[in-house]
């Protein structure tokens, strides 16, 4: 393809509006740089997981779960722990 032409010669561009797509899509120019890639990525990261302290026994827990060591949630018991 050279200069908007197939090796036959017809028209490639005025044949993707012929099939009736009426658009092209968006091709880049120019590959994108390590640099530039980078810097679109710079917000992409994982954030460390909140970590609550019970109030009941004082075990690390996530907020608004029930503690894995006591079973308590809100001040009440929830779930029963068999210590074994």
């Amino acid at each position: 393809a050279v200069d908007g032409h197939t090796a036959d010669g017809h028209d490639y561009i005025a044949q993707a509006f012929d099939k009736g797509g009426g658009e092209i899509m968006a091709v880049q120019k120019s590959k994108k740089s390590k640099a530039k890639k980078g810097m679109r990525r710079s917000h992409w990261k994982l954030s460390a997981p909140a970590i609550a302290e019970c109030p009941q026994c004082h075990a690390k827990k996530l907020p608004h779960r029930v503690c894995k060591s006591c079973g308590y949630y809100n001040g009440r018991a929830v779930v029963s722990v068999d210590e074994a």
